[in-house]
């Protein structure tokens, strides 16, 4: 308290501009100093800075200059929140470049399914970026005698310069949508009774997707699936209390259960365009998930759940509402938001 700091904040002017770019609301809102933090960490360490590792944190610190974290939304209905890497342009532009299309991704996610997941990606230029970022990392470590750093970072980059393995290389992204599921109380075998879902693969080539996956192993064809836009019915090895289809569409391999996702599935194969998908987006309803986990520990335990273990699972399923997140890049970074409603 007796000196002043270099750069004062009473204002609040860097707090009102940060609130205002990134959609935070009053009630909290922080941010880190990545310029500062590595500072402090080397001093902490015992380290004192040479011009070659200032460098190296200048450039790192143009790159990602802040962490920025906050609420949106604080209400009795909603909570809203989340963190917000800011990047330099550039690094915005480089993540941007791995955002894909996955055809009819909005209605597919739309209403409130039990459990819903998607995500896309270019794995390719994922993969190229991660190499760069490594790189840049590995100098920072060699420049700041970070040993460790430096080590790490150049068996990533080796790690991430291999080949992608057939076929993920051909995947642009996962939908994975659950509107219903049953549990088998009287069965033996662990097999839900029911499940109403879908799960999708988007593909720029669908075709060779699948027969890659196919030459892998010959029994996929065997299964009756055909690449005609349409659903069939599965042959499994298996006997199923629930019927499964399947098809290869132009964009999209989507397999589904039950009545409800089978439309939406049909959907799915014909859809074009839709715009970018974010890079990871997934929503439940907290209720009926709380109501699956009290049903899974009663059969496991035959009964003999734990009264107070039932107690905290019914006062989560009294609190909550609908949870759902995304992970994606906005104009300023790369933001991980979060939205959980209320009882």
């Amino acid at each position: 308290g007796i000196d002043k700091p270099a750069h004062s904040m009473a204002d609040g002017a860097q707090v009102k501009q940060l609130m205002a770019r990134h959609g935070f609301g009053g009630h909290l809102i922080g941010f880190a100093d990545t310029r500062q933090i590595a500072g402090k960490a080397l001093e902490a360490a015992g380290a004192a800075p040479n011009p070659a590792c200032s460098t190296e944190i200048d450039r790192l610190s143009a790159t990602l200059p802040r962490l920025v974290f906050g609420y949106g939304e604080l209400s009795p209905a909603k909570i809203t929140g989340g963190m917000v890497v800011e990047l330099s342009p550039d690094a915005v532009a480089a993540l941007r470049s791995l955002k894909v299309e996955i055809s009819g991704l909005g209605p597919a996610l739309s209403g409130h399914p039990l459990f819903a997941m998607a995500g896309g990606v270019d794995l390719a230029k994922a993969q190229q970026l991660g190499v760069a970022i490594a790189g840049h990392l590995k100098q920072l470590g060699a420049a700041c005698d970070l040993g460790p750093l430096a080590d790490g970072a150049d068996r990533a980059a080796h790690a991430l310069g291999k080949p992608l393995p057939d076929p993920v290389g051909q995947i642009a992204g996962v939908t994975l949508v659950l509107h219903d599921l049953v549990l088998g109380a009287r069965r033996q075998d662990g097999i839900p009774e029911k499940v109403d879902g879908f799960v999708a693969i988007a593909s720029p080539d669908t075709r060779g997707l699948f027969n890659k996956v196919s030459a892998m192993d010959p029994q996929i064809k065997g299964l009756g699936v055909v690449a005609d836009g349409k659903l069939h019915p599965v042959s499994l090895p298996m006997a199923l209390p629930f019927a499964v289809s399947a098809g290869i569409g132009d964009r999209s391999i989507v397999m589904t259960t039950g009545d409800k996702s089978r439309a939406a599935a049909e959907k799915l194969l014909g859809a074009r365009g839709g715009g970018k998908a974010p890079l990871f987006a997934m929503s439940y309803d907290s209720g009926k998930l709380m109501d699956l986990v009290m049903q899974s520990q009663d059969m496991q335990l035959r009964g003999g759940t734990d009264p107070k273990l039932l107690v905290f699972f019914n006062q989560v399923k009294s609190l909550f509402g609908y949870l759902s997140g995304t992970l994606d890049v906005t104009e300023h970074g790369l933001a991980l938001w979060s939205t959980i409603e209320l009882h």
